[in-house]
């Protein structure tokens, strides 16, 4: 990818305003999710989290058991909308890394080393990783093709780890600026 298309999309979701407006559509994309989530698993059956995690065709088919046909299809008929709540969490979770690196001038034209570009690509990268299970849940489910589940596993627990590292970055860099910024306040006289 070329440096500085890298940098304009760098400055153009680091802004403040676009970084809120992001996180507001993850938050009701999220409740969304939530909602139908809890639709999926409302007479006992498990979380999707377990689906992701299942690792065996075996504990595979215990999730699918424990939502019945109607859990199955309401899973189906949304799994679209997971397709653009991930996107749209990783263009938030990009947005908010690069509006850190910004402040902490992590990210310019004259330094833009490999760390900073990484860490600020890492959540696009758990795009391929959430859309790859996604579209083998729904060839497992659909055509019954259980030699699959650990792939779908595998896939959904790097996504989880991309996720937690991005989230870890984040943090990170969230309490970098709030001490920077408390030691700029103590300097002034």
């Amino acid at each position: 990818m070329n440096k500085s298309i890298i940098i304009k999309l760098h400055e153009s979701v680091s802004k403040k305003t676009i970084l809120f407006a992001l996180l507001l559509v993850t938050v009701l994309l999220s409740l969304l999710l939530t909602k139908i989530d809890q639709a999926i698993t409302r007479s006992g059956g498990m979380d999707v989290i377990y689906l992701q995690i299942a690792f065996s065709p075996k504990d595979f088919q215990i999730v699918l058991d424990t939502w019945g046909t109607k859990g199955i299809k309401k899973y189906l008929d949304n799994l679209w909308l997971d397709y653009f709540v991930t996107f749209i969490s990783a263009l938030f979770m990009m947005s908010a890394i690069a509006y850190f690196q910004r402040r902490r001038k992590l990210f310019s034209a004259e330094n833009i080393g490999w760390y900073n570009i990484i860490f600020f690509l890492l959540p696009f990268f758990s795009i391929f990783f959430d859309y790859l299970e996604n579209v083998l849940h729904h060839i497992i489910i659909t055509d019954k093709k259980l030699n699959l589940v650990l792939i779908a596993s595998i896939s959904s627990s790097i996504k989880f780890l991309i996720i937690g590292s991005s989230l870890i970055y984040l943090l990170l860099s969230y309490f970098a600026v709030r001490k920077e910024t408390r030691e700029k306040k103590m300097e002034i006289p």
